[in-house]
Formats: C-alpha cells, structure tokens, sequence
C-alpha cells in the first residue's frame, strides 16, 4: 500500500510542476505475475489521462 501512495504523490506533484490536469479515473497496469491478490501487485503501473 506505500508503494501505491507514493506513486499518487509522485503523479500529483508531476501534475502539479507541469501545469497538467488528469481525469479522475486512475489504472493500474499489473506487469507482475500474481494478479489475483486484490488486483494489486509488486509490479505495477499507475496511469491518468491527460485532459490538458
């Protein structure tokens, strides 16, 4: 759960030093191979789409 955090700061910050506005929606791209455990895994990927 630390991991996701901190890449939602990352991502906010980012957005923020870039003049940028996401959507809402947030993905997650699993790249790891258990996938089962709560759609979470250690290797993963978090996306917005840009609006702007």
């Amino acid at each position: 759960m630390q991991e996701l955090k901190k890449g939602l700061a990352t991502i906010r910050k980012y957005t923020k030093e870039n003049n940028l506005k996401i959507c809402n929606d947030l993905w997650q791209f699993n790249i790891g191979l258990n996938i089962e455990k709560l759609g979470l895994t250690k290797y993963g990927i978090l996306a917005y789409k840009i609006l702007k």
